[in-house]
């Protein structure tokens, strides 16, 4: 989409016609992903335009998807001061003037001890999905377990380790306004 040879993920598209596109880079060694957004005109995706969320490269930004009606956009940051888990969950609101606000850390009714990522948003704009390795009960750290139960909450999660898929209205979004 961009024309170069650089890892491109979670596409979407907006009801405005916009199209959004997570893009992999290295910058000073650390991977990040970085948001584009491009018009639709002629019935093809023209002017790429990076979306500059003022965050350090050494904390790793991904998973970056925009509502429907680019009102607001969810992004997944590694390592942040404020992080719960590993990876959390940001808003980012969408300005009068274009730009895009210095992202917000969504609380523990979004975000858990766990990593949370990979935010997708629903069509309708009322829901918001995202991957996030959550451990029911005891945590691995809590005490040895055996391989059998390694295995059982393994095959209990859709990418195993404790991985599924959960989701929210999209009005705690709101909140952060």
């Amino acid at each position: 989409m961009l024309g170069n040879d650089k890892s491109e993920y979670m596409a979407a598209l907006s009801n405005k016609g916009n199209f959004y596109i997570n893009r992999r880079v290295t910058i000073d060694g650390n991977i990040t992903f970085e948001l584009y957004s491009c018009q639709l005109e002629d019935g093809k995706f023209v002017n790429p335009q990076k979306i500059d969320l003022k965050i350090d490269p050494k904390y790793m930004t991904f998973g970056g998807i925009v509502d429907p009606d680019e009102k607001y956009m969810i992004v997944s940051i590694r390592n942040m001061e404020d992080n719960f888990g590993s990876d959390d969950l940001y808003v980012s609101f969408h300005k009068e003037d274009g730009s895009w606000g210095t992202p917000i850390h969504l609380d523990d009714s979004v975000n858990s001890a766990g990593a949370d990522s990979w935010p997708r948003i629903s069509p309708d704009g009322k829901y918001l999905f995202f991957v996030s390795w959550r451990f029911e009960g005891e945590t691995y750290s809590e005490k040895p377990v055996t391989y059998d139960e390694i295995i059982a909450k393994k095959k209990g999660h859709i990418y195993g380790w404790g991985a599924d898929i959960y989701w929210v209205s999209t009005k705690v979004i709101t909140e952060y306004r």
